[in-house]
């Protein structure tokens, strides 16, 4: 794993500005994105609305993690493509230590960061898949929907550590 730390950029589209200062939020699209972000959109695009990643995670795998601690979100990368967005409370667990700032945003049925597990499943019915993040040193669940949204959180208490949206049912994990 291959960690760098990226500066920066005050070149944040006004859109997201406005949603970090507490207005309009941002409306996550299971399966296509938040905001004016979409699923396959490149490095460049996304750059051009959210400005530099603060920090970025590659792997060997090929997969690239841009990282906006201020935003609440980080995107992966795969062949040069955003392929999932995830959105953090601010809460730490499973395997989430980072310091990231609530996502100023909402989801499909009035969901946002603040919406409990057992709130989400009322509103939106049973998971397609869910489990738990092995191994994880703050115990932690998840369960996702086939339009690719998922939900992750603390199993000690209920509280949302991230959510992401994909453009298959997969795992977040």
């Amino acid at each position: 794993m291959l960690v760098l730390g990226v500066a920066a950029t005050g070149c944040l589209h006004r859109q997201w500005r406005r949603a970090v200062r507490g207005g309009e939020p941002i409306e996550v699209e299971a399966g296509r994105g938040p905001g004016n972000l979409r699923l396959g959109m490149s490095p460049g695009a996304i750059q051009r609305r959210l400005g530099h990643p603060e920090d970025e995670t590659s792997f060997e795998s090929g997969e690239t993690y841009w990282i906006y601690y201020r935003l609440g979100l980080s995107v992966r990368l795969r062949e040069q493509r955003a392929d999932t967005f995830f959105f953090y409370s601010g809460a730490k667990g499973g395997w989430e230590t980072r310091p990231y700032a609530p996502f100023p945003g909402v989801f499909v049925a009035g969901i946002s960061m603040k919406t409990r597990p057992h709130e989400i499943l009322a509103r939106l019915g049973p998971p397609q898949d869910q489990g738990e993040i092995q191994g994880a040193p703050i115990p932690a669940s998840w369960f996702s929907y086939d339009t690719g949204l998922g939900f992750c959180y603390r199993t000690a208490d209920d509280r949302l550590i991230y959510a992401w949206v994909c453009g298959d049912a997969a795992d977040g994990s």
